[in-house]
């Protein structure tokens, strides 16, 4: 996917990278700057939430925490050729997936994002804004409700 930085590395296989997609004619820079400075907290909570542990993880698996400030975010926004672009859409893509499942955290993320508006109503429910996470081999994607 073009502009997702590409994790091949052990040292950054964990690193989360989010990439906010949108577009310019539906909404503005200024919410997506507030949206991508709320990210990298609410993405290092998914990823270091006991909430978010698949159901078959050792219960005595403890996985790494993530901070913060280990959250790479960036934008890309859709050119006007593209077809079809969603408002938002934020993919938060690991390496490794730590024994999280990866519906959970993507429902952790939405969970938040909505529950601290960060999307502007008119954006949220069926086909607008969305959240896709990629863990390891696996993903998971939905929009956000209203």
């Amino acid at each position: 996917m073009l502009g997702v930085p590409k994790i091949n590395s052990e040292t950054e296989g964990n690193m989360p990278h989010v990439i906010v997609h949108f577009d310019p004619a539906q909404i503005e820079q200024q919410t997506i700057d507030e949206l991508k400075k709320a990210l990298p907290p609410i993405v290092a909570e998914a990823l270091s939430s006991t909430s978010t542990l698949s159901n078959t993880a050792d219960p005595n698996f403890l996985a790494p925490s993530i901070s913060s400030n280990q959250v790479y975010v960036g934008q890309h926004a859709a050119h006007p050729t593209d077809m079809y672009p969603a408002p938002v859409e934020i993919v938060v893509k690991t390496g490794k997936s730590q024994n999280r499942d990866v519906r959970k955290v993507r429902e952790f993320i939405v969970k938040e994002v909505r529950g601290a508006n960060l999307v502007p109503e008119h954006l949220l429910g069926d086909d607008n804004a969305c959240v896709w996470a990629l863990l390891g081999g696996e993903d998971s994607f939905g929009f956000i409700p209203k």
